[in-house]
């Protein structure tokens, strides 16, 4: 059956780029429909391929052409194809998939605890920024069985065990989160990005203006003795942010874990050590 020519629901494994040929299909659809009438099909690593390949856009369950070089048409921009090779060809997706974690984002999170130890002993848990729920579903994991974890995101994830969700804007949600908590928070973290735009500086003053907005909740939130860990794009603010944390925290550093891209500019702040009293 010639790629170009299916007009039908089917499910797919993997293509044959070079004929253009369906090879052991699984578990996808393929669809002409409008995007807002498309029905979106999550992978066990909590993302979803929305792929234009010569005018037929694919939803794959996630293990779609893994390990291979990929021809894609149609109007994606060339950031948007570069993109989605290097997801395809990430060792650390192919990981995520083989391993049931939701994001390939859980082994940064992974390091950050293997290297500082803060998940253990936490019992009140703020994620912010959660979906697809790769770090809610590692603080999961480590944390105590008694454990409660609040996720914050405008996007919702499958439920797990000791986490709840709250869909919105954090800044909306700090007595509710208080209230599900009990108490104040031993770990905030936040792998809050915006979406980014290809320029450098522009990108980074945009992610710093939301790493204030998830401090300014952790002041409030955090109780003394606590943790805050968040993502930044490195480009100069960082290290007055840095800091000012510096005066609130017993110890502050940056951490880039080996499971971030090389090329990326993504590095994380630890704060921990809480001592500033509100």
């Amino acid at each position: 059956m010639n790629f170009n020519e299916a007009k039908f629901l089917a499910k797919i494994k993997t293509v044959d780029v070079k004929s253009n040929k369906f090879i052991n299909c699984i578990g996808a659809k393929l669809s002409t429909e409008p995007r807002s009438k498309r029905p979106v099909f999550l992978n066990p690593g909590g993302k979803y391929f929305d792929i234009l390949y010569s005018g037929v856009n694919i939803f794959s369950t996630g293990k779609v052409l893994l390990g291979s070089r990929m021809k894609i048409k149609g109007n994606r921009s060339l950031s948007s194809r570069l993109w989605l090779d290097r997801q395809i060809n990430d060792p650390y997706v192919k990981l995520a998939q083989k391993e049931g974690y939701r994001s390939r984002a859980a082994f940064k999170l992974m390091e950050m605890d293997d290297k500082f130890r803060l998940i253990k002993n936490a019992k009140h848990i703020v994620d912010l920024g959660a979906a697809p729920g790769g770090w809610s579903q590692v603080l999961a994991q480590r944390s105590a069985d008694d454990a409660k974890i609040a996720a914050v995101d405008l996007l919702p994830f499958n439920p797990m065990e000791k986490v709840q969700q709250f869909l919105g804007d954090f800044e909306n949600f700090q007595t509710d989160i208080m209230d599900y908590l009990g108490q104040k928070a031993d770990l905030i973290i936040s792998d809050i990005a915006p979406s980014t735009i290809g320029h450098a500086q522009t990108d980074h003053l945009r992610i710093m203006n939301l790493v204030d907005s998830a401090y300014l909740f952790a002041e409030n939130a955090l109780q003394k003795g606590g943790a805050f860990i968040a993502k930044i794009f490195q480009g100069g603010k960082e290290k007055l942010f840095a800091e000012a944390l510096k005066n609130d925290f017993q110890k502050v550093c940056f951490f880039k874990p080996k499971s971030s891209r090389n090329l990326s500019s993504e590095i994380y702040i630890v704060a921990i050590g809480f001592q500033k009293c509100s």
